[in-house]
């Protein structure tokens, strides 16, 4: 697949040579609505970056080189339950709804000693362009019933769209034999 590589200064030292020691946020929009807390549902779009550049997982389909599989819709998360690397929802809870941000997060608030074998090195500092969509009262019980309901209206229309197909080469068939 082809990978996306994005080239832009980074907070500290240009070409980062050292890992990052601590989180580092740079505002690259501001935005108006409220700022998150634990136990509120965010909804937000999120690039991660190796430190030169190249792209390992993104929300959005411009970003996305398929390391990831389907990704193309914003991530939502409760804050505050560890459904994303600490440095994730630590600049979450710094951010107002609307906001757009890049951050540094060093490797203890990634993924730490462990990396995420095959994708993520060991100790590896990482950088994420975040922006943070929607903040909302939903429960975790909200957010499963919302996908459970999206996923069977997929479902449905995806049948639909076969049973319309096959009815569609049906009918072609009838006009060959006859012709």
């Amino acid at each position: 697949g082809k990978r996306t590589k994005l080239t832009f200064e980074l907070l500290t030292i240009k070409d980062a040579p050292q890992p990052f020691t601590e989180l580092q946020i740079k505002t690259l929009a501001p935005g108006t609505g409220e700022i998150p807390e634990d136990g509120n549902a965010v909804y937000f779009h999120y690039t991660g970056y190796f430190r030169d550049g190249m792209v390992f997982i993104s929300t959005r389909e411009e970003d996305n080189p398929n390391l990831a599989g389907r990704l193309e819709e914003p991530h939502i998360i409760i804050l505050g339950q560890g459904q994303a690397v600490k440095g994730i929802e630590m600049t979450l809870k710094q951010m107002r709804e609307g906001e757009r941000a890049r951050v540094n997060v060093p490797s203890h608030l990634a993924y730490g000693e462990e990396g995420v074998p095959g994708m993520i090195p060991k100790n590896c500092s990482l950088v994420f362009e975040i922006e943070l969509l929607k903040v909302s009262k939903e429960s975790q019980r909200d957010l499963d019933r919302n996908l459970v309901e999206r996923l069977t209206i997929e479902n449905e229309e995806r049948l639909r769209n076969e049973k319309e197909m096959a009815t569609a080469m049906a009918d072609d068939s009838v006009v060959e034999e006859g012709e």
